[in-house]
């Protein structure tokens, strides 16, 4: 399954029922009902965290180039990016 071409309004919201454990600066994601599991590396799990509730691709990006000291265009992409792999995966669901 292939996540859609993502608008910087579009939403991103953890899917109901996945389950996931911070270990230091990681996160561990596991989804039961596909049994699989995903291993985030710190700038994923920092997004992975701020996904408590939906946020669009724009404010993720915003926030996470403040964060890492990137560049907007570069935060943009690499939201988008991520929020396409999580939407493939299953674990988010994205609207808009």
């Amino acid at each position: 399954m292939s996540a859609p071409d993502l608008e910087a309004t579009a939403r991103i919201a953890r899917r109901d029922g996945v389950i996931a454990q911070r270990l230091l600066d990681e996160t561990v994601i596991l989804d039961p009902e596909a049994g699989t599991y995903l291993r985030l590396n710190p700038s994923g799990s920092w997004v992975w965290d701020r996904l408590d509730e939906p946020r669009s691709v724009e404010a993720l990006a915003q926030a996470l180039a403040g964060e890492f000291g990137v560049e907007q265009s570069r935060a943009r992409t690499d939201v988008t990016a991520f929020a396409r792999d999580l939407a493939a995966r299953g674990l988010v669901e994205l609207n808009g």
